[in-house]
Parts: C-alpha cells; structure tokens; sequence
C-alpha cells in the first residue's frame, strides 16, 4: 500500500492491500541461427488461468541462443488455476522457444515443450497443463508374504469426480509392515478425490492395511482395512 493515511486521537484506521502474487517463468531459446531474442522491452507476457488473468509482463531475461533463464513478476491478480500463456511481441526481434514453465509461489504449476516463434509484431498463446501434486501413504502388512516391489511392479490411478489421472509407477518401499509415500505430478484436474485404483504387472502380490492421499499437500482421503 502506498499513500497517506492519518490514524487520528482515539482513531482507528484501515488500510486495504492488495494481495500480491509471485510468478516464475522459465524458458529456453531455441538453438537455430536466429532465434535468440531481445532481453527485455520486446516481449509481454500475460498468465491465464480458470478465473482470471494477470497484466500483461514485461519479464527481463536472458534470451540468448540456446539458453535456458527465467525472469519473476508480481501480480495481484487471482489467476485461479494455471491454463496458459500469451506473449506478445512488440518489435521486430522474432524470438524461438523450445520449453516453458511456469511456478506460482514457488511451486511448479505448468509446463510446455516444442517449438514455438513469436514473431514480430504478433501474438501466440500457449497452453499449459495446470500441474497437481499427489502424495500416496501406504503401509503394507506384516503378513510373511505381504511384502510387495519397491516400483516396476504397481500402477497407482486416482479417480476423482472430475475425472482421473494417468497410471504412475509410484516408488515406494512396500517391505512387510513398512509404511512409506511415493509421490507424482500429473496435469489431470480430477475434482474431488474419490477413490484409487491399484494394478498390478506382475507377479508378486503385494497386501496392504492402510491408504492416505494428500494433494497439494493436504490430506484428502484415507482407508483402513486389509485387502
């Protein structure tokens, strides 16, 4: 907050802040013979997300040849979740990218990889896949053959209301009575967590007593039994 404002005799005064967002973009230019860009004063970036988006950025950074840099900005804005990117290119420098990602306080929330060219005096939009974190508890039995494969063996599915994620090789300990987390990215948005699926490729039966989930770091949903 900037301005001024008097907390008179006997008075109470309130301010308003705005809540302010950071936001890393990291990129890599591409390797061909023109398509390193201009550090800063040619490319705008705005971020979109499901409720909104922020301003547009002017976000110095090295763009040279072949080089993978990030630049940082402030936003107010409540984005809500990340879906894409919008760069536009105020010059005549074209610049070639190969890869983008993008971190919202810290933590990676989209990421791109290809080719792409902002070209001069144009616009090209991006889309990135809002990226989830899951954390997979388990303990396994005490039961002489309950024991199960560290990884290659189990594929983890979380189902939710919205949808499900892909099938991940979630390593793990899973020696008899141990209990351990695995842990996975996926750019799947499932809504509310219901339930999980387990396969198994191989030929080593695996027994479990108990099952938790956080996603982003927050618990949200657990089973106890035996199965």
């Amino acid at each position: 907050w900037q301005g001024t404002s008097t907390v008179s005799d006997y008075k109470t005064a309130t301010i308003n802040f705005e809540y302010l967002v950071n936001y890393q973009i990291t990129h890599t230019t591409g390797t061909g013979e023109h398509h390193d860009g201009t550090n800063s004063g040619a490319y705008l970036f705005t971020l979109i997300g499901t409720a909104g988006e922020t301003a547009e950025h002017d976000c110095p950074a090295d763009r040279t040849k072949g080089v993978t840099a990030h630049c940082t900005f402030e936003d107010p804005a409540d984005i809500g979740k990340l879906k894409g990117m919008r760069i536009k290119n105020k010059g005549d420098n074209t610049w070639v990218f190969v890869s983008m990602s993008v971190e919202i306080e810290g933590v990676l929330r989209g990421k791109w990889q290809g080719t792409r060219a902002v070209n001069d005096y144009k616009t090209v939009n991006i889309n990135l896949g809002y990226i989830v974190y899951y954390r997979i508890t388990h303990k396994t039995g005490t039961g002489k053959y309950d024991g199960g494969n560290k990884s290659g063996a189990y594929f983890f599915t979380l189902i939710g209301t919205a949808g499900e994620t892909a099938e991940h090789d979630c390593s793990a300990n899973r020696a008899r009575g141990v209990t351990a987390h695995c842990t996975f990215q996926a750019p799947a948005d499932i809504g509310k967590l219901k339930g999980m699926r387990v396969k198994n490729k191989s030929d080593n039966t695996w027994v479990f007593v108990s099952m938790s989930v956080q996603i982003d770091g927050v618990l949200k949903g657990r089973w106890q039994g035996n199965t």
